[in-house]
């Protein structure tokens, strides 16, 4: 792995790191931690901590690379380390996060052996541990997150949790986790299990923490049940939509964790998928999914911890899921995805939408059929997916239109430019 990444820090550090396209510059480069999301999903987990002056905190990162994230979120706590077992990305690190004295960036193998047992608040990691190659060591970076944080504290991290190549993974195509696995995993390990979003997609992001003490047997007043996203009406059954949050009150903070928690909708199980931290009017929210061919109707439900109900039933109004809206969403450089209805490199992007049967989807390009396709499904609920596609053999460069079919019915033809080729990679 260090030689895999010590060349493609050399080839193109930030290209690897932020993955949009070659030669970022400082601004983009700083900016992309902010436009997708990341610093906001790391954020939204330290209302979690105990309560302390933020100088006083100490932050990890597992997989820093350039230090991208470490240098925005070095103004969140007094001390920051960073360890990335490519020692060409530590050095580069060092010169990104000059003149932030509290950041600190090590080479490390495959465990945080650097550090003392409960020494940190919180610790993150975000698309690092989708290259690692076999599963072992994802789960001792997880044991070792928990050793090195102090009772009370948060781990954000990310995995792939669906199969995206057929071959065996690599330095770049790592494993695959289930998020079962992971959340079995968590309970063995001993840690509360607080969010667990995006099952079954590349980008599968949960939150861990540290017990403190032993739970005690919460006492759960349901004070609203709507949907997730606070659209009025019920809750669809399935879909991107199907979810409800509640907000309780008797919720402990050492009760909360997804590995002991479930919610019934009569014979079915709504799959949880975040437990938040105390809000200032004092509820507690938890989201479930509703199990998509729930029937329509007003629904009982009740919260079980342990297996023991923990509250009143309640209901919920269930709806059924709007019909599908099949659309593309973006086509762009299959390798440099920042590259909007431009290709460089041979293969064309194309993201869609609620698009059912995606292997019926045809493609053109100047009136000459793709024949080379890769389809993925990134998310299964809406769904989304991702397609691509060689550029036919005697299209040449230049702007060229795209047709796109999905079954009977053709999307609206869209304008492509296809680089011209050779080594340089301009557009004509």
């Amino acid at each position: 792995m260090r030689e895999d990444w010590n060349r493609r820090a050399v080839e193109d550090a930030r290209y690897y790191v932020a993955f949009r396209h070659r030669n970022l510059g400082d601004d983009e480069f700083t900016q992309s931690a902010f436009d997708t999301g990341i610093i906001g999903r790391v954020l939204r987990d330290f209302p979690w901590l105990p309560p302390a002056d933020p100088r006083s905190r100490r932050l990890l990162e597992i997989g820093c690379g350039l230090g991208r994230l470490m240098r925005p979120l070095s103004r969140e706590c007094g001390e920051i380390h960073g360890v990335d077992i490519s020692d060409e990305m530590i050095a580069r690190a060092r010169q990104w996060l000059a003149g932030i004295p509290h950041a600190h960036v090590h080479v490390a193998a495959n465990d945080l052996s650097a550090f003392a047992s409960a020494s940190f608040d919180l610790a993150y990691s975000y698309a690092v541990f989708h290259h690692i190659p076999e599963r072992r060591f994802v789960y001792q970076y997880l044991d070792e997150a928990f050793r090195v944080l102090k009772p009370g504290g948060i781990l954000a991290a990310q995995v792939n949790s669906i199969q995206v190549a057929p071959g065996p993974p690599d330095t770049w195509s790592g494993v695959w986790i289930p998020a079962q696995d992971i959340a079995e995993h968590a309970r063995r390990a001993g840690w509360r299990l607080l969010s667990m979003e995006g099952a079954g997609t590349l980008n599968l992001w949960f939150t861990l923490r540290k017990p403190a003490c032993e739970a005690t047997r919460p006492a759960l007043t349901v004070v609203h049940a709507m949907q997730q996203n606070g659209d009025p009406g019920g809750v669809p059954a399935g879909g991107p939509s199907g979810f409800a949050a509640l907000y309780v009150t008797g919720f402990p903070v050492e009760a909360c964790d997804i590995n002991q928690l479930e919610v019934r909708l009569g014979d079915s199980s709504g799959n949880i998928v975040y437990i938040g931290p105390d809000r200032p009017d004092g509820l507690r929210q938890i989201n479930f999914q509703v199990p998509a061919g729930t029937p329509p109707g007003r629904k009982s439900v009740e919260v079980l911890w342990r297996g023991e109900r923990v509250c009143a039933p309640f209901g919920l109004e269930i709806v059924p899921r709007p019909p599908l809206r099949p659309r593309i969403v973006a086509l762009t450089d299959a390798a440099e995805v920042m590259l909007d209805h431009k290709v460089r490199c041979g293969f064309l992007q194309i993201s869609t939408l609620e698009c059912e049967g995606i292997e019926r989807l045809r493609v053109s390009v100047d009136g000459r059929e793709v024949t080379e396709f890769d389809r993925l499904t990134i998310d299964p609920l809406p769904p989304r997916h991702m397609v691509n596609c060689r550029i036919p053999e005697g299209v040449e460069a230049g702007r060229r239109t795209v047709r796109v079919r999905l079954g009977d019915y053709e999307f609206p033809a869209e304008t492509i430019e296809v680089a011209k080729p050779g080594t340089d990679g301009t557009f004509s």
